[in-house]
């Protein structure tokens, strides 16, 4: 409403920790603005800055969608993409700001409060409160109102289901393979695994509908992208589903499109680093 009564170009600036977090807000922002002509520019890594700059300059966007480290690069290297620029922004929004406030981004979040206007509206938007939120929040925001949609931080879904198996490190890949094939398609005997027994975290103790599993896809979290790479080819061996990796050593292009080819293909694995967690 605020930017319908006074539309200008820098009206409001979105900033998310990872690429993919700011296109799929983007991609929101369009879906909920082109009714109403808003314009927005997406600011990451792995696109050429001048190619970003060259389109803020022939359509100055009402909204940027941006990562902190890319926001940086501009205020540093794009003329006139300065304190001037956004002189009139009238609204800052922090998402995931636990996250925005860890130690890969506090000081270029501390730059960049530094160049908008005090008198705007910010937003943070956090799964949880920690003391750093809390005191970005007493620092930058003048008579905060505090939303909590959850009374208790250790609330979960009703109908999740969460399952804690431990096994000998030799043994992950093959329990790893052994469980996705069992769960995604049960019928199918996996050479050199039958021996293997889940024991407590078989299909009939986790209670698994087959038919969902099967139609159902799959995210394998790893915590490097090496560990990503290397599970992704072991799939790939074992596994009649499509494997997809996702991880911070692909090209903008390539992330975009191992995210969007998971979202289309029913029954897919998808292996990737904390680069999808958001």
């Amino acid at each position: 409403m605020k930017l319908l009564r006074d539309p200008h170009p820098f009206f409001a600036l979105i900033l998310a920790p990872t690429r993919e977090l700011a296109a799929q807000v983007q991609a929101q922002f369009h879906a909920l603005g082109k009714t109403i002509g808003l314009s927005t520019a997406l600011l990451v890594g792995g696109v050429p800055i001048t190619q970003q700059s060259d389109l803020m300059k022939v359509s100055p966007p009402h909204v940027v969608i941006a990562t902190p480290g890319r926001f940086v690069d501009h205020l540093k290297k794009t003329k006139g993409f300065d304190e001037l620029r956004f002189s009139n922004l009238r609204i800052l929004v922090i998402d995931e700001a636990d996250r925005m406030l860890g130690v890969d981004f506090e000081s270029v979040i501390e730059k960049i409060l530094c160049i908008v206007p005090a008198r705007r509206q910010t937003f943070l938007f956090s799964a949880t409160m920690t003391d750093k939120v809390g005191k970005l929040q007493r620092a930058s925001i003048h008579d905060p109102v505090r939303v909590t949609t959850r009374k208790s931080k250790f609330q979960s879904l009703t109908n999740l289901r969460q399952y804690v198996h431990l096994v000998p490190q030799c043994e992950i890949d093959s329990y790893l393979v052994y469980f996705l094939r069992v769960a995604l398609c049960p019928e199918i005997q996996v050479p050199g695994l039958d021996l293997i027994k889940l024991q407590s975290t078989s299909t009939e103790n986790l209670d698994c509908d087959n038919q969902s599993f099967m139609s159902t896809s799959v995210i394998v979290f790893t915590r490097t992208r090496v560990a990503s790479n290397r599970l992704n080819l072991l799939l790939r061996q074992f596994l009649r589903q499509p494997v997809i990796a996702l991880n911070g050593d692909m090209p903008q292009a390539q992330r975009l499109g191992a995210l969007h080819k998971f979202k289309r293909t029913q029954g897919a694995v998808l292996v990737a680093t904390d680069v999808a967690s958001r």
